[in-house]
């Protein structure tokens, strides 16, 4: 009997919840559309208190959708948790997900808990250098936790919950970019 589509998504989703819930720190590979959002929706919901994104352009076409959309929303919902966003393009700027993180910001007493900045095409070419690809995007979660996307376009990555290590390459390149960048958005 073939599984359908959902049940491998659920099935999917339960074994990134069962690496999460066990401090895994097993390499697991994510592709498409679906399992990326429900990749980051878990992730989202096992951070402890920060979370730095580089991405194309923080796009509704991948966030606005469940599970990822709520997991971002009750993200945010909590005060205490700080997200960073470098992007390469600010043309989504006007998407959904902007406007969440602009109006979620807004709310706040900490106006520094959420920043989103373009990042500079130099760090841009470093960064996929340091890496080998093309082209890229990548998300750390608390300093133990991320999703390396080597194939932005087909939602291609690998990540892990637990990989101080490897976090620790991923943030040095995010926040040296993300404190090159002259041009903040949010």
């Amino acid at each position: 009997m073939v599984e359908s589509k959902n049940m491998q998504l659920e099935r999917y989703t339960e074994y990134l919840e069962r690496l999460a819930n066990n401090n895994s720190s097993e390499l697991f590979s994510n592709g498409g559309k679906e399992y990326a959002r429900a990749l980051m929706a878990v992730l989202l919901r096992h951070t402890r208190s920060e979370t730095r994104l580089y991405s194309h352009g923080f796009k509704a076409e991948l966030i606005n959708k469940d599970p990822y959309w709520s997991a971002l929303r009750e993200y945010l919902s909590d005060e205490h948790k700080r997200l960073m966003v470098l992007v390469e393009t600010d043309k989504y700027e006007q998407e959904a997900p902007m406007r969440l993180l602009r109006e979620t910001k807004e709310r706040r007493v900490d106006k520094n808990s959420i920043i989103v900045k373009v990042i500079r095409l130099e760090d841009r070419v470093r960064i996929c250098k340091k890496f080998g690809d093309d082209h890229c995007n990548f998300g750390i979660f608390d300093n133990d936790k991320f999703r390396y996307e080597y194939d932005p376009e087909d939602y291609r990555a690998y990540g892990s919950f637990n990989r101080p290590d490897d976090c620790m390459i991923f943030t040095e390149l995010f926040d040296s970019s993300f404190a090159n960048s002259d041009v903040q958005i949010i």
